[in-house]
């Protein structure tokens, strides 16, 4: 009888630490998380199964062995990813990719967009089309001037990715238009926007629950609509200390306190997203300004040179 594949869950993640975390920063993250997840304190329905992860992860992470014997792996399905070989037989097809997104998300390179054409003076690559065109980014980047460039439909629209079906909200049909996002984070049953104050001030980090996220099939099978080539999701995404000066210098309401660090982690998430809706196949252009010119993102060219310097 075959052997059923064990799910592989990156310790990492589940406690919201990078990989070089040290042994305080892992046991600091173990008891803010415990804390708020115990089955004792927290009635909420995915709290105890949040909890029996967060100690899992702990009794890694805090093992020297058992936590080379993780890195070993996380380095082992990354080359394989490079190699064209991500969802291998040793890991469900179905768990792999939402595990690992962190290695793949920091994977990618952006660069420049050729060939291009102009759409209200604006460069674009060729393929995309107007009536294709979302904005989206973290407040205070400008995607409003964006808007008034491409004289794109004038009312900002709330989209939460984590609902079933998302890309049919009736919302996305008006367009080009901004849209305002609403989030699946770690620990909140609800989406929540970046600048909600449970995700502003919370500490630890609290990261994005990816798996929360659904995406459209690949495969057409009862409509003829392709999903993930309709939209093309445009991130305004300036440096933070760009951001934060614009802010800083053009007070108004909700700016109130601002700091660097929360535009840093309002950057971060959008970020991510950006990076995800591309490796799910979601056409997507990063501008650093409004002004500026379009740029994408690509895998490493030469995957197997790449792996062998990993594997060193």
């Amino acid at each position: 009888m075959a052997r059923k594949p064990t799910k592989f869950i990156n310790y990492y993640w589940v406690l919201g630490v990078p990989y070089d975390a040290t042994p305080q920063k892992i046991q600091q993250a173990f008891w803010d998380l415990a804390r708020r997840y115990h089955p004792d304190t927290n009635k909420e329905p995915l709290a105890e199964e949040r909890y029996k992860q967060v100690v899992a992860a702990y009794h890694v992470l805090k093992s020297p062995g058992r936590r080379s014997q993780l890195d070993a792996q996380i380095l082992k399905i990354s080359c394989q990813y490079l190699a064209g070989d991500l969802f291998c037989t040793e890991w469900g097809e179905d768990q792999s990719f939402q595990d690992l997104l962190p290695n793949l998300m920091n994977l990618l390179t952006v660069e420049g967009v050729t060939p291009t054409r102009e759409i209200h003076g604006l460069a674009y690559p060729q393929e995309v089309r107007y009536p294709q065109l979302l904005f989206v980014g973290p407040p205070g980047v400008g995607k409003s001037l964006l808007v008034n460039r491409m004289r794109a439909w004038p009312e900002e629209a709330a989209l939460d990715l984590s609902l079933p079906g998302w890309w049919r909200n009736r919302v996305l049909a008006l367009r080009p238009r901004e849209l305002h996002l609403l989030l699946p984070f770690c620990g909140h049953t609800q989406g929540l926007a970046v600048f909600a104050p449970s995700i502003v001030e919370s500490e630890p980090f609290c990261p994005i629950d990816f798996a929360r996220i659904p995406v459209p099939s690949s495969k057409k099978v009862m409509s003829l609509t392709d999903w993930r080539k309709k939209y093309v999701f445009e991130f305004l995404l300036p440096e933070p200390e760009q951001i934060f000066a614009w802010r800083r210098d053009h007070p108004r309401q909700g700016n109130a306190g601002l700091t660097l660090g929360i535009v840093e982690r309002q950057y971060h998430y959008f970020d991510r997203l950006a990076r995800y809706l591309y490796l799910q196949g979601f056409p997507v252009i990063i501008r650093r300004g409004v002004d500026q010119p379009p740029l994408r993102f690509a895998m490493p060219a030469g995957g197997s040179r790449m792996m062998d310097e990993i594997v060193q």
